[in-house]
């Protein structure tokens, strides 16, 4: 181990606690209000077993939120789940003092709802987004999508202007935006966060002191890795990446006759702790 000049890091639950939880949520259709699509993206995550599913779930137990069956599920490994309502579904806007913001913009989230203290960006597009509906019945076999932006997309889903520029903004925060869409229509975004563990930053500093490279391989976003990366100091980041990629990743450093550490905890990272000349 001691010719190891390279140290490939996974993100999720490496570097970060794995612990995610709901920081923001907001819904863009006035017909659609936020509780309902938490509530359907808590009962297509409630069938999936990736980190951000989990804190979801928990989100919608936590305000005592019913959670529909859903059928026909489908999860598409680094991209999102998609399903079918099993029946017709009555969500209602529960009360609740806490939590993410119900009106989601492109700005930091406050308390006040008259608008106050507001940008005029912030205010145009909370003026966008209203989740004016307190309830909404939805029929059975109703199709939903939650997941990354490129799932939408290839589902044929687009995001309106200033939905883009609220992704961006939860992005640059350190954020992984999650996006929740029914058939042909985006319905929302849910920003979750994950914590920097304490031990990382030490361990990246002694690290680079020893003229060891660092590199955060995650299959979050750019932007939300970058806002990592900064945040860390890590020389280099390679986002975006799908499982089978990271092994990819680590044989391309060997080839280029680097000796490679990589430190992982998923499953999915286990071709890639293989392929290293050291795997943790």
């Amino acid at each position: 181990a001691k010719e190891i000049d390279t140290v490939v890091l996974d993100k999720t639950g490496t570097i970060t606690s794995g612990k995610l939880k709901v920081e923001e949520a907001g819904g863009y259709q006035s017909d659609f209000p936020m509780d309902a699509m938490m509530q359907i993206a808590a009962a297509l995550e409630k069938k999936s077993e990736h980190p951000l599913a989990e804190a979801v779930v928990e989100w919608a137990e936590q305000f005592g939120l019913a959670i529909p069956e859903i059928v026909d599920f489908k999860a598409t490994f680094g991209r999102g789940v998609e399903g079918t309502l099993a029946a017709e579904f009555r969500a209602v806007e529960s009360v609740k003092n806490d939590g993410p913001t119900a009106v989601f913009y492109a700005g930091k989230q406050n308390d006040t709802t008259d608008g106050s203290g507001k940008t005029t960006e912030q205010s145009q597009m909370a003026r966008n987004t209203v989740s004016g509906a307190s309830s909404v019945i939805i029929p059975a076999g109703t199709k939903f999508y939650v997941g990354n932006l490129a799932f939408l997309q290839e589902n044929h889903i687009t995001l309106p202007e200033e939905a883009t520029e609220g992704l961006n903004r939860m992005a640059d925060e350190g954020m992984t935006p999650l996006l929740v869409a029914q058939e042909g229509r985006f319905l929302g975004v849910i920003g979750m966060a994950d914590t920097v563990k304490a031990t990382s930053y030490e361990a990246i500093r002694v690290w680079e002191k020893m003229g060891v490279k660092v590199i955060m391989l995650t299959g979050d976003n750019r932007r939300t890795a970058e806002a990592v990366r900064q945040k860390l100091g890590i020389s280099e980041v390679v986002a975006e990446v799908l499982p089978q990629d990271k092994e990819k990743k680590v044989s391309e450093l060997k080839r280029q006759g680097h000796k490679v550490a990589m430190i992982g905890d998923g499953i999915n990272d286990a071709p890639a702790l293989a392929a290293a000349d050291v795997g943790m």
